[in-house]
């Protein structure tokens, strides 16, 4: 068949032959050109395709790193949907460094995700699309990944387009073809007859050595024989033209579709060409603008002398170079730009040009910038927190520390990092038991705060709150941990001090009650001792024994009134008055009780403002003070030193007795102010001192507290509140000589023993007396007959009606009776309150025969 067909075609005319071989050549020329160059394009697209996903892929990366490191995701979806401006991209998905989806975008719908290594770039096409998985780091450490999924449907397009074109061409081809044939045929027939003729001459006298296989005599054949060397060289060097012309296209097209800066520039540093995004970088739109300039006039200052005394000799030495450097936009702003800066030689060693690659970095900058100001802003957080924070190895080395801890622990940060923590605190083996202890529990458990007592780097011991938070890698690993320490010094003394201030107030309540009775028992001892004494002979003996018992009575007496004190309970009369001349009175007869061993230094201010006081009251504060330190410094010696003083531009008067004894341990401290509490032998102190004293100051609204260790002396520091004005003037009536015994006194008391003993007093004085046991009995007499009484003498405390409801009563009468009011509770307050009810004169409990006849002689005086 193949030879029938081969005779059929050498016996065609030269006409046909030249159409039909015109047509083949042409159209296998054309399918071969346009084969190679879809394949050609098809892959150069491809790549750029692949490259430009990549490329959107780092941008969102750099984007995300910082909210996938803070966990950010409600700003990593906003980034994530940014990707709608990019057409071709139809999935997006973020990923945390745990492989979780961190954020997703979707054009269309939901994709299923495929899954990769995370630390692994891949990307592949499939029916979907191509896709691409890149992860993201941040200073070499994985922050997460991300995917996307782009639409070929670009491509696809793009083939099926050109495919169209290459049919239309190719039809348009063949038949240019065939016209041409005819053409070709008429014209160029017997040239090449002739042609052929004058070859074969060629080649028969030798000067080419062509063989002819072909036979038969037709012009093809000939053509053929005298050109099939020709055509064979002219073949090669075609084949080298369409090499050359192809890398020439493919570099043209890289270089004028790449988004990175391209430009050359001969060895006088003139600018010779620019791609088109340099031009778009610098804001010029054609090269003409550049055609003048040198590469001095579009680098700023600084990036001009890197690159001259930097790049430009290292390019030229090693052949290339690179660094950051920026340009100079058409506006004169400037525009970073990471640079690669290449030297061309000849084959001599001369230099030809120099070439450039820059890609802008500003987004880059601007993440860096915005990376920086984040650090910051957390370093600023971070050192504005006033606890200490510590962050510290697996192994409780200290790898960073904040402000808060450098000003509380008074280190500096170099003397402080590379410890253990363990170097911090007091003492090394309760740390090293309450670590072991933790290390046991629930991680729930461990995240609670404990108490550590700390130590900084002047000696001082405080109790830090501690909250320690491990670190885990990904792998559940824990490589560190995350310590805050809390001085909470003053919520422990506070804790302290409510915890003393309930104590003694329970203690005073018990107490305070425990002396009224004792009040009254005291009051039957005063009142018939003395009834007692009255009757007895002149016995001197008898007298003395008696008188003895009353004395017992009256230290009976001062006790209670301390324990009262104490309670905050007894009798004070407060009244606003200078504190110096009472405290040097108070010095001046310690004096001469002092031994030569014990020295006394004063620092007494006169001009401090006056103190709400009783001033018995702060001779029994100076005395009790003073007594202790002398104890104190008894076997030693030592200087005891007392200062008055009023704090600058304040109301605050500030007593102070130190003493260079031999001090307190801690637990001693806490209780000296508790009753009864003495560290004296028997016999030689009852306990009451120091908590009389701080009863005291409670009741002048002050404060006490005491600093002491042992060895070291103690400090007791008094405060009081000043006091601006004085009140009116109050005071019982000044008894009188002459009075009218022919007076009928009403008692009133629902104490028996007090009540009879009243009695039988008042009618040995030649008074009429009536008692009545309650409030209620009393008034109903005074209402039956109001003239038929001189005086009533009642008590504070009665069931059913008080003494001041009786006084209330009586007044409402519209009588102006006197009426004494006996209590064991009186005070200014209270005072001027019985005052207002009515109540002429006080009598305090427990009290004398004499007191009370003084008072009631006063008032029935004529």
């Amino acid at each position: 068949m193949g030879n029938v067909v081969l005779i059929r075609f050498k016996n065609l005319s030269l006409k046909f032959k030249l159409i039909l071989i015109i047509m083949i050549v042409t159209g296998i020329s054309l399918f071969a050109g346009f084969a190679l160059n879809e394949v050609f394009e098809n892959q150069r697209f491809k790549e750029g395709l692949i490259d430009q996903a990549f490329m959107n892929a780092r941008l969102v990366s750099e984007y995300c790193v910082t909210p996938l490191d803070f966990g950010y995701q409600e700003e990593a979806q906003t980034i994530l949907s940014k990707l709608a401006s990019i057409p071709d991209v139809q999935n997006g998905f973020l990923f945390n460094n745990n492989g979780g989806v961190f954020a997703s975008y979707h054009r269309d719908m939901p994709v299923h995700v495929r899954t990769f290594p995370t630390d692994t770039t891949h990307h592949f096409f499939d029916d979907e699309g191509l896709h691409i998985f890149s992860p993201i780091t941040f200073n070499g450490a994985l922050k997460g990944s991300i995917y996307l999924r782009v639409s070929t449907s670009t491509l696809s397009e793009r083939q099926k387009n050109r495919l169209f074109s290459v049919f239309v061409i190719g039809v348009g081809m063949l038949i240019i073809s065939y016209f041409l044939g005819q053409r070709m045929q008429k014209v160029v027939s017997h040239p090449i007859l002739t042609l052929a003729e004058l070859t074969r001459k060629i080649s028969e006298s030798g000067d080419y050595s062509i063989q002819i296989n072909k036979s038969g005599k037709d012009e093809i054949s000939v053509l053929y024989a005298g050109f099939s060397n020709m055509l064979e060289q002219i073949h090669l060097r075609e084949n080298e033209r369409d090499i050359a012309e192809e890398e020439k296209t493919r570099l043209n097209a890289i270089l004028e579709n790449t988004s990175d800066l391209v430009s050359m520039a001969d060895p006088a540093g003139n600018l010779t060409y620019m791609n088109p995004a340099g031009l778009k970088i610098l804001g010029w739109t054609e090269l003409d603008s550049l055609s003048n300039l040198k590469i001095p006039d579009v680098h700023p200052g600084w990036a001009n002398d890197v690159i001259t005394e930097e790049g430009i000799p290292a390019a030229i030495t090693e052949g290339v170079w690179q660094g950051e450097t920026a340009l100079l936009d058409k506006d004169g702003n400037e525009v970073p730009l990471l640079q690669v800066l290449m030297s061309h030689k000849s084959g001599v060693g001369e230099l030809l040009y120099m070439s450039t690659i820059m890609r802008d970095i500003t987004d880059r900058k601007l993440a860096e910038e915005q990376a920086e100001k984040s650090a910051a802003l957390l370093k600023a957080i971070f050192d504005a927190i006033p606890d200490g924070i510590i962050a510290t190895s697996r192994e409780h080395e200290i790898l960073s520390v904040n402000a808060g801890f450098l000003r509380k622990f008074n280190f500096d940060e170099e003397q402080v990092l590379g410890q253990n923590t363990a170097d911090l605190v007091e003492d090394r083996k309760e740390y090293a038991q309450i670590q072991e202890e933790r290390n046991d529990l629930p991680i729930e458990e461990q995240l609670k705060p404990h108490i550590i007592h700390y130590k900084t780097s002047d000696g001082n011991v405080f109790p830090g709150e501690t909250l320690s938070v491990p670190i885990y890698t990904q792998a559940h690993e824990n490589t560190g941990h995350i310590k805050l320490i809390r001085d909470i010094s003053d919520r422990v003394h506070f804790e302290a001090s409510l915890r003393q201030s309930q104590k003694l107030e329970s203690i005073g309540t018990m107490v305070g009650g425990i002396s009224h009775e004792l009040n009254n028992i005291l009051q039957s001892m005063f009142l018939y001792g003395g009834l007692l004494q009255d009757d007895l002979p002149e016995n001197e003996e008898m007298q003395e024994l008696l008188q003895h018992m009353l004395d017992d009575g009256e230290r009976a007496r001062d006790i209670v009134q301390q324990i009262l004190t104490f309670s905050r309970e007894g009798v004070s009369a407060l009244v606003p008055q200078h504190i110096h001349g009472i405290i040097d009175e108070a010095l001046s007869f310690l004096a001469t009780s002092l031994p030569p061993n014990i020295r006394m230094i004063k620092q007494i201010d006169s001009d401090c403002d006056r103190v709400l006081c009783d001033k018995t009251q702060i001779h029994q504060i100076i005395i009790n003070l003073c007594n202790n330190a002398r104890d104190a410094m008894q076997q030693k010696g030592g200087v005891l030193d007392v200062r008055l003083q009023q704090k600058p531009d304040s109301g605050i008067i500030e007593l102070v007795v130190r003493d260079s004894g031999q001090g307190m341990k801690q637990e001693l401290q806490e209780r000296i102010f508790d009753p009864f509490f003495t560290t004296k032998e028997i016999g030689e102190g009852t306990g009451l001192g120091l908590s009389v004293i701080h009863g005291i100051v409670e009741l002048m609204e002050g404060e006490i507290s005491v600093e002491s260790e042992p060895g070291k002396g103690s400090t007791f520091n008094l405060r009081f509140p000043a006091a601006q004005e004085l009140p009116e003037a109050m005071g019982n009536p000044d008894p009188k000589i002459t009075f009218d015994a022919n007076k009928h006194i009403l008692i009133v008391d629902d104490e028996e023993s007090i009540r009879m003993g009243a009695h039988t007093n008042f009618e040995r004085q030649g008074f009429k007396v009536t008692s009545a046991q309650h409030g209620v009995d009393a008034l109903g007499l005074f209402m039956r007959d109001p003239d038929a009484f001189d005086l009533v003498m009642t008590d504070l405390s009665m069931p059913e009606m008080s003494g001041v409801d009786l006084a209330r009563a009586i007044r409402d009468t519209g009588s102006i009776i006197p009426i004494v009011l006996s209590t064991g509770q009186l005070g200014i307050d209270s005072e001027n309150e019985y005052r207002d009810v009515g109540v002429t004169a006080f009598i305090q409990k427990p009290w004398t025969n004499q007191d009370l006849n003084n008072i009631v002689k006063g008032l029935l005086s004529t």
